[in-house]
């Protein structure tokens, strides 16, 4: 009797285990992320000023894309700039802003609290993203630079369009 309570008590615990990844809310890598931003495998993201960097996998990667749209699209569409067309998301736009925005650290640090272009005083259009968590907040801003170097439309608008 012993014997046979251990087996069925293992055998469920081993069924526990081997359903417990099919219940996983793992997000699934984007077709934009996948396809446009070449992200098939881990990537190295610029992580500061340094030149280190830090990788991120195509579900995280995704998942910043998911912030993105859930908090940034409205304003930046395309990584362009709504209330300043002439300052955009794109690679030589951020990384000519003061400070530089052009690595995780710099940009991380503006979405804390988002400065003018200049860097002289907060910025009156971009709200801080202090309601996302520091995770949350690494993956949207990889997302925004692997976009600006790879996403070919990435912040290309002009002013006169």
């Amino acid at each position: 009797m012993k014997i046979t309570n251990f087996f069925t008590l293992a055998l469920g615990g081993v069924l526990l285990v081997a359903c417990s990844g099919s219940l996983s809310t793992a997000t699934k890598p984007d077709r934009y992320v996948l396809q446009y931003l070449q992200v098939v495998k881990p990537i190295e993201i610029p992580l500061n000023a340094q030149g280190q960097t830090v990788l991120f996998s195509p579900q995280e990667i995704t998942e910043g894309k998911t912030l993105f749209e859930d908090n940034c699209i409205n304003c930046h569409v395309g990584g362009n700039s709504l209330q300043s067309p002439t300052i955009s998301l794109s690679s030589i736009d951020l990384k000519q802003a003061t400070p530089p925005r052009d690595n995780l650290v710099a940009l991380v640090t503006f979405m804390k609290a988002p400065r003018t272009y200049n860097g002289k005083e907060l910025s009156p259009t971009c709200r801080p993203a202090d309601f996302l968590k520091a995770d949350d907040l690494d993956k949207l801003g990889a997302f925004i630079l692997r976009a600006a170097d790879r996403a070919k439309g990435w912040a290309t608008q002009t002013p006169d369009e």
